[in-house]
C-alpha cells in the first residue's frame, strides 16, 4: 500500500512539474493531414483508459509536455472528421489505452516516437461492448532539424492510427463475436506493461516511471484499482 501511495504521489508531482512548462499543443487538422484510410467504420465514442490523461507525451527535456488541442474530445473530433463517411458503416468504440509521443534530439537530427495502444469494440445485440481488434505498436522516425515538429509530429499520430484501422479483420465488423470488454485498472496495466523492471525499481518522477528508468531497489509492487473515464 505504501508503494502504491508513492507511485501515485510521484505521478502527481510529475504533473505539477509538467504544468510549470508551457505545453506543446498539437493541432490535428484533417484538412492539413488528409483523410485516414480505414474500413467502413464510424467512431461513436472514445473511452480514455490512459494512465496519464493530462498529456500525450514529452519534449527532449522530459518536462515540457505535449498536449493535443481539446484533449480526448479533440482527438475524437479529429478521427471522426478524418474517416470518410460511407453508407452502412459499423459503429465502433475506441478504448484508448496509450498514446504517447516522445520527441528527442539526437545530434543534428530529431527523433519522434509515437506509441499507440487501443482496442476497437462494437456493441452486440445486448448492448455489451465486444473487442473486435487490438493494436499495440510503436513507430519511430527521424526528422531533419530544420523541419517543424509541430507539423511533423501530427503526421506520425495519423500514421499510427491509420495503421491500427487498416489491420482490422473486416469480417469481425459484421458479426458479434469477440471478447467482452471490461474496465481494467489503468495503473495496474501500466505496471504490467513495464513488467521486467517495475517489480524492483524506484522512480523519482513519472517520466522515469513511463520510460522504465528507475533505481533498482529489489522490491515488488502491488497495485490497486483505478478507474477509466469515458469521453463522448
Amino acid at each position: 500500500m505504501k508503494k502504491l501511495i508513492l507511485i501515485v504521489l510521484l505521478f502527481f508531482v510529475q504533473n505539477i512539474l509538467l504544468a510549470q512548462e508551457s505545453p506543446l499543443n498539437l493541432i490535428l487538422n484533417p484538412k492539413v493531414l488528409g483523410l485516414i484510410k480505414s474500413p467502413n467504420i464510424t467512431i461513436d465514442t472514445i473511452i480514455d483508459a490512459r494512465f496519464n490523461k493530462e498529456y500525450f507525451g514529452t519534449m527532449p527535456n522530459l518536462l515540457t509536455p505535449i498536449s493535443i488541442a481539446n484533449g480526448t474530445f479533440g482527438l475524437k473530433k479529429y478521427l471522426a472528421l478524418s474517416i470518410a463517411k460511407k453508407d452502412n458503416s459499423t459503429h465502433v468504440t475506441i478504448v484508448l489505452k496509450n498514446l504517447w509521443i516522445t520527441y528527442q534530439t539526437i545530434g543534428f537530427k530529431k527523433k519522434v516516437t509515437c506509441e499507440l495502444e487501443l482496442s476497437i469494440c462494437k456493441k452486440d445485440e445486448n448492448g455489451q461492448l465486444r473487442i473486435i481488434h487490438k493494436y499495440d505498436k510503436k513507430i519511430k522516425n527521424k526528422i531533419k532539424a530544420i523541419d517543424s515538429y509541430t507539423e511533423e509530429i501530427p503526421k506520425y499520430v495519423k500514421s499510427n492510427f491509420e495503421n491500427s484501422f487498416l489491420t482490422i479483420d473486416e469480417t469481425k465488423l459484421l458479426g458479434n463475436d469477440g471478447e467482452m470488454y471490461q474496465e481494467e485498472s489503468t495503473l495496474l496495466r501500466c505496471i504490467i506493461s513495464n513488467k521486467d523492471s517495475l517489480k524492483n525499481r524506484f522512480f523519482e518522477n513519472y517520466s522515469q516511471f513511463y520510460l522504465n528508468k528507475g533505481l533498482d531497489i529489489g522490491s515488488k509492487i502491488k497495485m490497486e484499482n483505478t478507474s477509466e473515464t469515458e469521453c463522448n
